[in-house]
């Protein structure tokens, strides 16, 4: 995630795919991939990011727990935090 904040947006791409290699059902590492991507403008990738983002509150039991998830790593993100 520091590496987002740091808008080293190539080098957390790396990472992250590598985390998600590790962990493919972990959510906040897709969504993260998605904002880098975005930020990156590749749109492309950041879609197809999203979509494994909603395929996963589509296939969770707990839709709370999943809307969490996205929710938390939507809050950490240097947007929320630092444009008002």
């Amino acid at each position: 995630m520091a590496l987002l904040y740091l808008e080293k947006n190539e080098q957390a791409i790396d990472y992250f795919e590598r985390a998600s290699k590790l962990d493919p059902n972990m959510t906040e590492i897709h969504l993260s991939l998605a904002r880098a991507y975005y930020q990156l403008k590749n749109l492309d990738k950041a879609e197809s990011e999203l979509k494994i983002c909603r395929a996963h509150i589509a296939e969770t039991k707990n839709r709370g727990e999943a809307y969490e998830d996205i929710m938390w790593s939507l809050l950490n993100s240097t947007e929320f935090r630092t444009k008002r």
